[in-house]
């Protein structure tokens, strides 16, 4: 399941939690159809376990050049 604004997550996302903690995703996984992932938090907080990702937004995304699309 895509974050709560349905954007598909990537490593390197840069997001949000609902306490408006930010942070970013260094992985993802997919289990049973679930994106999962992991955040490594801007405070320094212990990178958590594998969490859902409806449980964050995304607040930006860094296109890299695998990610360009063409135009």
């Amino acid at each position: 399941m895509p974050y709560a604004g349905g954007e598909i997550p990537e490593a390197g996302d840069y997001v949000k939690n609902k306490y408006e903690q930010p942070g970013t995703v260094t992985k993802v996984q997919v289990v049973h159809g679930e994106d999962r992932i992991r955040v490594m938090w801007d405070d320094g907080g212990i990178e958590l376990p594998f969490a859902s990702a409806t449980e964050f937004s995304l607040i930006s995304r860094q296109l890299l050049p695998g990610n360009l699309k063409p135009t």
